[in-house]
């Protein structure tokens, strides 16, 4: 406190602002950092789904071709439970 005392207005409202600003800016580095890990995953979510998106279509046509060799042969369709 006595050093506040000693020195002058412009000093101490520099000394306020400076408390004021860097939280702020502390604040601001960790929202952005998390920013931009959101967007590295969701980037790795696209290229995973873009990696799988042949497979699931060949699985698709796999399925479609046994159902349709199925109705032709007259074989029943498994049970689900």
């Amino acid at each position: 406190m006595r050093l506040f005392r000693a020195i002058g207005f412009r000093a101490k409202a520099l000394w306020v602002a400076f408390a004021f600003v860097v939280p702020l800016v502390l604040v601001l580095y960790y929202l952005r950092s998390a920013e931009t890990a959101q967007i590295e995953v969701a980037r790795a979510e696209l290229q995973g789904v873009a990696y799988v998106r042949p497979a699931i279509e060949l699985m698709r046509a796999a399925q479609a071709r046994r159902y349709a060799l199925m109705m032709r042969t007259g074989c029943a369709m498994p049970s689900r439970h």
